[in-house]
């Protein structure tokens, strides 16, 4: 029945898919480009480590992850709300850690603008053209965090 109603509408010139396939579409082909880019530069590495700043809920630790499995992925992400996604993140990887904590120049506590588009909260404040191409990405709330 979905082939049938699916062809329908194609006659037509009507595609018809479901978002979740749509998104996990996208999120594969972003996957295989960033595979692509950094697959290169990470073949001729012995890569022991790697200090993931700012790790968010984790895409670069998965990305590197995926070409460097035998690695310690050490990641700092200081805002609360992407721990749990994170830790699931990181769960699989064996010699994994998070530090809740920003990473600066000096130990100490800062302002960190948390913006509603996760990716681009920062301890550095947001300029206009931030807000112009992602209107997501304006500061919501500032935190305080530790800094190490």
């Amino acid at each position: 029945m979905k082939h049938l109603v699916k062809k329908a509408f194609s006659s037509l010139g009507v595609d018809i898919r479901f978002a979740k396939n749509i998104n996990q579409n996208s999120a594969q082909r972003w996957r295989k480009r960033q595979d692509a880019m950094w697959a290169p530069f990470l073949q001729h590495l012995n890569v022991r480590t790697i200090i993931d700043v700012g790790a968010n809920t984790g895409q670069f630790a998965q990305l590197i992850h995926r070409h460097c499995p035998d690695s310690r992925i050490v990641s700092f992400e200081p805002l609360p709300g992407c721990h749990a996604e994170l830790t699931k993140s990181l769960s699989s990887f064996s010699s994994s850690k998070i530090i809740p904590m920003a990473v600066g120049s000096e130990a100490a506590t800062a302002q960190l603008n948390a913006s509603e588009f996760s990716p681009c909260s920062s301890l550095l404040p947001g300029t206009q053209l931030l807000g112009e191409d992602y209107p997501d990405a304006a500061v919501t709330e500032t935190l305080e965090v530790p800094v190490v």
